[in-house]
């Protein structure tokens, strides 16, 4: 389950933003941009939003990294994860 350290990390992340991640989902590459899903807690899981993984990697670097290596054996995640690499210029 989620520790506190995982929650203080996300409200690090989103404390001004209002909204604060609950969890990653799927990854899909739209217009030659990565988005992942992304649920948020206090919502519905119909109201999950599409979101540029450049984003998440800037805004919630930790719980980012940590949902791309517990997914990296997932093919469009690990395509995800060296395209960004790429973009950034150093690994995640």
């Amino acid at each position: 389950g989620r520790d506190v350290t995982e929650d203080l990390a996300d409200h690090i992340a989103f404390g001004n933003e209002g909204f604060h991640v609950a969890k990653l989902g799927d990854v899909r590459e739209e217009n030659g941009e990565y988005q992942a899903l992304v649920y948020w807690l206090g919502l519905d899981e119909d109201e999950a939003s599409w979101e540029p993984v450049r984003s998440l990697y800037e805004d919630i670097p930790i719980v980012f990294r940590r949902w791309v290596h517990q997914h990296e054996d997932q093919e469009e995640v690990k395509k995800m994860a060296a395209e960004l690499e790429k973009t950034l210029g150093h690994s995640l």
